[in-house]
């Protein structure tokens, strides 16, 4: 067991000095600037727009009516959206800008887009 550990140990640094050792520099800005991005959401609008362009334009306008800042990110497909705030928010924030979203006569459904976990049954 003492001799594969240290076998295992050996080949992590081999790996870790061709792929150029452990860096202490600082992260690069890019990896800062997507810390710093807020929560995505994904959005259902009532009419489906006809392509991501249309999408795009709709979701434009929504922001705007609700004085909201986002950066479309993709689509989900069935008629969902992922958009991404500019900043984070807390949760309750976070809860109070969806409620404001859904309230949209345009929108069938928003919420975060967050990883869901299964937990087993007790």
């Amino acid at each position: 067991m003492k001799r594969f550990s240290l076998i295992l140990c050996g080949v992590s640094l081999g790996i870790a000095s061709a792929l150029g050792g452990c860096s202490t520099q600082a992260a690069s800005p890019s990896s800062q600037q997507v810390a710093a991005n807020g929560p995505k959401l994904i959005i259902q609008l009532r009419s489906a727009p006809s392509d991501a362009s249309a999408a795009q334009a709709a979701l434009a306008a929504l922001a705007q009516r609700l004085q909201l800042s986002w950066q479309f990110e993709r689509e989900l497909g069935g008629g969902f959206w992922v958009v991404q705030l500019p900043q984070p928010l807390s949760q309750d924030a976070l809860n109070a800008q969806l409620a404001r979203i859904g309230a949209d006569p345009a929108v069938q459904s928003a919420e975060a887009d967050q990883l869901q976990q299964t937990q087993p049954a007790p």
